[in-house]
């Protein structure tokens, strides 16, 4: 689609909220779906004409300044009927005025504002989409994990953007995958009950390259299958388990015991180097292990109380450049909490290099922030959105902040509210928000160069949001 076109699809998008916002439920997504439709058709049409007419370049000049035109009376129509910043829009609302960012202190941060939605993605209409991940290294392709038990791989950047292959577990509801550094290998984690599967995928072929079968009987012991990823640093070795973990190597399917935990483990996440993993449970504790890269074993470090009795839906760990300190993201339904983890370094008169395992760690937390629905943490949160409690909200660092040694961390998360939030380790609150599900948004993730997007909500629905287009 051209660049006109897409501005004005954009323009719907960013006033969307306050047109539809008496409207039924459905009706929004429909809308949004058909016009884009539409407007796509109408390009491929007019790309045929010029294919057939080529020398008729006046014609295309009069159509480029017709849609500019249409755009800027559009544009105008709306901005008299709704305001130029109309409440309740899809677009980001904080960064439609500047003068808002000014409230907290006027700090200096990546505002992190959209043009509006690129696509949404609906195969999996009306089952949550609980994970989703952008391959590695990629713009473009990314994977959605359903509760209807399959994985798409789509591609964002395609014209039109399109479904590529679905992976289908034949089993429960898909509650984590991960991509393999090279992104040729994928694993899966599915879940019914206390009995799951886990599934390593080659991702060109849709093969299954290894499949377990977990607590076919049911065993209170082993728990339910939450958990499963690759070694950073060794991608012929992973970690998976629930109350108990293990260790696999892919290439011979031999699998080693590391840990009995007694208690349910819900996530996990390896420090960029693999020395180090933190692995959350469902009693709010966060334990940090080290390891080696063919993990056969784990040695507990230390095990810290972060929450009590809430149980840690997803960890993101962002490692120092020293390896020493820790920047460690924990999220909950209910909060997301920031801490700093430092490892004392090597004692120098020591010559042995492991003498500052010794010393415990030190954990200081950084900031706190509400996940819920209140006029002081979400403001302009939709009245009409639902909370949902099966699924879990996960949120993640922003890829290029953690680029810089010195720069404020920012952090996006999904909310029970339907909003998309964006937080920076300078603020107590939101500095971002965006708004366009009808349910609790469940994941929020951005390619590698955050030049895309992605978000899903429990009902299903994947919206690709596109950065850097400046409607004004």
């Amino acid at each position: 689609m051209d660049g006109s076109w897409q501005s004005v699809l954009a323009l719907d998008v960013r006033f969307n909220g306050a047109r539809f916002n008496h409207c039924q439920d459905d009706f929004k997504n429909w809308y949004l779906r058909r016009r884009s439709q539409l407007l796509r058709d109408r390009h491929l049409a007019s790309q045929s004409e010029t294919r057939v007419k080529p020398s008729q370049s006046e014609l295309r000049s009069d159509k480029i300044e017709s849609d500019q035109f249409y755009l800027n009376e559009r544009k105008n129509i709306l901005r008299k009927r709704f305001g130029k910043h109309p409440k309740g829009t899809a677009n980001s609302q904080w960064s439609q005025d500047s003068s808002r960012i000014a409230d907290f202190d006027n700090i200096k941060e990546e505002d992190y504002s959209f043009a509006g939605m690129a696509h949404i993605f609906d195969q999996h209409i009306n089952s949550a989409v609980t994970c989703i991940s952008f391959a590695r290294g990629s713009r473009s392709q990314i994977a959605l994990g359903s509760a209807d038990g399959s994985v798409s791989i789509c591609s964002c950047l395609a014209n039109p953007p399109s479904v590529e292959k679905i992976f289908d577990s034949a089993s429960g509801p898909i509650f984590h995958l991960e991509w393999s550094v090279n992104n040729e290998l994928m694993i899966t984690v599915s879940q019914t009950g206390l009995s799951g599967k886990l599934i390593v995928w080659r991702v060109e072929t849709g093969d299954r390259l290894r499949q377990l079968d977990w607590n076919k009987a049911c065993n209170p012991k082993l728990g339910s299958l939450n958990v499963a990823s690759f070694h950073t640093m060794n991608n012929n070795r992973m970690i998976y388990g629930g109350n108990l973990l293990f260790s696999m190597n892919i290439s011979t399917g031999q699998c080693t015991k590391l840990l009995d935990a007694k208690l349910s483990i819900n996530s996990l996440d390896f420090c960029s180097n693999g020395q180090y993993v933190f692995i959350g449970d469902q009693n709010g504790g966060l334990g940090m292990f080290k390891t080696d890269s063919n993990l056969t074993n784990l040695s507990k470090i230390r095990r810290f109380l972060i929450c009590p009795n809430s149980k840690i839906s997803n960890i993101s760990v962002s490692s120092v450049h020293d390896h020493f300190n820790f920047n460690v993201l924990i999220s909950t339904n209910e909060s997301l909490m920031l801490f700093t983890v430092t490892v004392p370094g090597p004692n120098p008169n020591s010559g042995h290099m492991m003498s500052h395992m010794t010393t415990n760690p030190i954990i200081k937390m950084d900031k706190r922030w509400s996940l819920l629905s209140n006029k002081s943490s979400l403001p302009h949160s939709p009245s009409t959105v639902t909370t949902h409690t099966f699924f879990d909200i996960k949120a993640e660092f922003c890829p290029l902040s953690l680029v810089h040694q010195n720069s404020p961390l920012s952090i996006v998360s999904g909310s029970t509210c339907g909003s998309v939030l964006f937080f920076s380790s300078l603020s107590d609150r939101p500095i971002n928000i965006l708004q366009g599900h009808e349910r609790g948004v469940l994941v929020a993730t951005f390619n590698y160069d955050e030049s895309l997007l992605a978000t899903s909500d429990e009902k299903g629905v994947v919206i690709i949001w596109k950065r850097q287009l400046s409607l004004d």
